[in-house]
């Protein structure tokens, strides 16, 4: 009864980004705040305009420590890179063959970025939850 009650104040704010997507969603934050287990998240999506030279730096910092944090705290996060232009090809080699910093300390092939997604529409969105979900 408390998720449901959680998901109907959180659906207004959701919609109000779908409409405006500039919206941050702080609200949403503040909603769930201190109340979302580890267990519970599923996945993380980077969502940017633009994939710019400098800005890949961050992409990359964000999957690192999301990654980290996830493999220290036993779970199984995805996580996925949204843009609104396409990929070049460069953003394609270091962003699908890139492995976790983590995995090298590890000696393991850990997976950086899980999926990416450019010039996204409806059915990118809908395949990517499910990815999120259901794999």
């Amino acid at each position: 009864m408390e998720d449901e009650q959680l998901f109907q104040s959180v659906q207004p704010y959701i919609e109000l980004q779908a409409q405006q997507p500039e919206y941050l969603g702080v609200e949403i934050y503040d909603l769930l705040k201190g109340r979302l287990k580890a267990r519970e998240v599923k996945a993380f999506i980077s969502v940017k305009v633009s994939n710019r030279p400098d800005r890949r730096y961050q992409a990359l910092y964000e999957t690192a420590m999301i990654k980290a944090i996830s493999y220290t705290s036993g779970q199984m996060w995805k996580y996925y890179m949204m843009t609104a232009e396409n990929f070049s090809n460069s953003d394609k080699r270091i962003f699908s063959q890139g492995i976790a910093p983590h995995g090298i300390a590890l000696n393991q092939d850990l997976k950086s970025v899980d999926n990416m997604y450019s010039a996204y529409n409806q059915q990118d969105l809908i395949n990517l939850v499910e990815d999120a979900i259901f794999l």
